[in-house]
């Protein structure tokens, strides 16, 4: 996962210390910049999966900051961290576009129990738990179930899986992993994400979700919901059927 900090606190104090200390739990490494120029001329090149802003303006200056951010930007959700403790302030970040506004310092276990939320919301997924045909991935727990069969993911494979789950349907590449995963600092090399991938399938086809990760040659690799609801359907009848085949023909013995 991409993400952005814009901090333009003015005014912080040792217990609001910086962004990055605040936001030390999100499970990769932000860019951070102290510019309003600077992060809206990335916003224009590059996508970004969160924008952070550390803001400490009054009402309208804010909603003008935040409008600059808008224009043209590559930003799936946009939060913003603030030191002040007023709702008309949160109320004017909100109507500007901000996803979510929070009050300096953070609760950890709130902070990033509610921007986990929004992010899932942001590619369309409203309940922790996501779903494909019988398929169920819990991302918190990284775990996956399928007809009650149960399979634990390491954290590399659960990053992989959730940006194929939030991309279903396209084509996902390698160069995307590696910016989801490791954010562009110290990137491996190319076929560590293969690898992952051949773990991640293993463990599915293991509780009998097979072909669920389709490799598009040339490009990356995809997560197709119909395609996938359509296998993990199949199996299940075909199971039916090899059970029914079994008893049918032990009563014609007896």
């Amino acid at each position: 996962m991409r993400t952005l900090i814009l901090d333009i606190i003015d005014d912080k104090d040792e217990e609001q210390r910086t962004l990055e200390e605040n936001l030390s739990f999100l499970d990769h490494h932000p860019l951070t910049t102290h510019s309003l120029t600077e992060a809206t001329e990335l916003l224009a090149w590059y996508e970004f999966s969160m924008l952070i802003v550390g803001l400490d303006k009054k009402g309208d200056e804010a909603q003008e900051i935040l409008a600059k951010l808008r224009i043209g930007r590559k930003a799936k959700t946009s939060i913003v961290l603030t030191n002040q403790d007023c709702a008309k302030f949160r109320a004017a970040c909100l109507v500007s576009g901000a996803d979510g506004v929070f009050r300096l310092p953070m609760n950890r276990r709130e902070a990033n129990a509610q921007i986990g939320a929004i992010l899932r919301r942001a590619h369309g997924f409203a309940q922790p738990n996501i779903s494909i045909g019988s398929l169920e991935i819990d991302l918190s727990k990284r775990l996956v179930t399928h007809h009650s069969t149960k399979a634990s993911l390491t954290r590399l494979e659960t990053k992989v899986l959730e940006l194929l789950l939030y991309h279903q349907g396209r084509s996902v590449t390698k160069e995307n992993f590696l910016a989801h995963i490791y954010d562009g600092l110290d990137d491996p090399c190319q076929k560590i994400i293969d690898v992952v991938v051949c773990k991640l399938r293993q463990k599915l086809r293991s509780i009998g979700c097979v072909d669920l990760i389709q490799t598009v040659w040339g490009r990356g690799y995809r997560i197709d919901e119909f395609s996938a609801a359509l296998k993990s359907n199949t199996l299940v009848n075909q199971a039916a059927t090899s059970s029914a085949t079994a008893e049918r023909r032990l009563a014609a013995t007896h």
